[in-house]
């Protein structure tokens, strides 16, 4: 009884690697090549290799934006069909819904 081959499909992993084009002097190029054949590796590898331990790894912080009541109060339509809002109870009852539906809170 002898085993199948696996298919083209089952071998083939996914891949997240991407094809890179980089204008490199060639003298450095053939150092690399020469640094990548003594450690057993392709030129791509020790590439990656070095970037993936070198590299600091990016972490990008979320942006809080802290509403501002007064302008807040100016974007808000008046009750009464006015154009903006100049009573301070109808802004601090917009502010205090945008803050509590629509806008991250800081103690989050």
């Amino acid at each position: 009884m002898t085993a199948a081959k696996p298919s083209k499909k089952t071998k083939a992993k996914k891949s997240k690697k991407k094809k890179l084009t980089l204008s490199i002097d060639q003298e450095v190029i053939e150092q690399g090549k020469a640094l990548a054949r003594d450690q057993g590796i392709s030129l791509s590898k020790l590439i990656e290799k070095f970037l993936s331990e070198t590299a600091p790894i990016v972490k990008r912080e979320p942006i809080v934006i802290v509403p501002d009541p007064d302008v807040l109060a100016l974007m808000l339509p008046r009750r009464n069909g006015g154009s903006y809002a100049t009573d301070p109870d109808e802004a601090t009852e917009y502010y205090d819904y945008v803050s509590t539906n629509h806008l991250n809170s800081e103690e989050e």
